[in-house]
């Protein structure tokens, strides 16, 4: 995986601005921290893929070292744990804004808005309620939705579920495989234990991509 050695004063000052703007990239496309997560606890290729389209969305034609990665996920959180009314979450630890409904639900939101979400909140006698948005229900134009917690909550009862649908697949079996292997290991497209899945491609013959790529601070 891309990994950054420079450790000059100059590198540290524009590492440090690259993950300002990543972590701000990811805010604004709504993403929780845990679902940018790092190569070393590599779950799913979607982790992978997220970090990839806020990478291409903020121009950098290459990409982050790990360390810069790593210092982004450390600002994203920050920026998570400090948005007003958030808590951790009883399950996983991390932030949520807990709301209720006009009813008095409770409902658990994750911190920033995101294309995908289903509630936005309206003040009403000096109280703001969560409403959830239904069937052919429209919400007010220009208002930000957010997901609810529990759709992403890597402790709740559908995240084996969700893990187990972004993990690629074995071609030999269908199963699910290991994420991080997937990742550094292009070329192995099966299990291990499975026909085609244990031997690496001839280099004379494959052209068969490299599994690292270039990076930068």
């Amino acid at each position: 995986m891309p990994t950054d050695y420079a450790q000059t004063s100059h590198a540290q000052q524009n590492r440090r601005k690259k993950a300002e703007a990543l972590a701000l990239r990811a805010a604004e496309f709504g993403f929780q921290p845990y679902e940018l997560t790092m190569p070393v606890a590599f779950g799913t290729l979607a982790d992978h893929e997220r970090r990839e389209r806020v990478r291409k969305d903020l121009g950098l034609k290459t990409r982050p070292s790990d360390e810069t990665w790593t210092m982004a996920l450390e600002i994203l959180e920050g920026g998570t744990r400090g948005r007003p009314g958030a808590k951790p979450c009883n399950d996983c630890g991390w932030a949520v804004v807990p709301v209720k409904s006009r009813r008095g639900t409770p409902i658990l939101l994750d911190p920033w808005s995101h294309p995908n979400g289903t509630v936005y909140l309206t003040a009403e006698d000096a109280q703001t309620y969560a409403v959830v948005v239904t069937g052919t229900d429209t919400p007010p134009e220009g208002v930000p939705l957010f997901r609810q917690h529990i759709t992403s909550c890597p402790e709740s009862r559908q995240a084996a579920a969700r893990r187990r649908r972004e993990a690629p697949r074995c071609v030999s079996c269908g199963d699910p495989r290991d994420g991080y292997l997937a990742l550094t290991l292009p070329w192995m497209t099966a299990h291990p234990t499975c026909p085609g899945g244990g031997e690496p491609p001839c280099p004379k013959t494959s052209s068969a991509p490299r599994a690292t790529s270039p990076s930068t601070p």
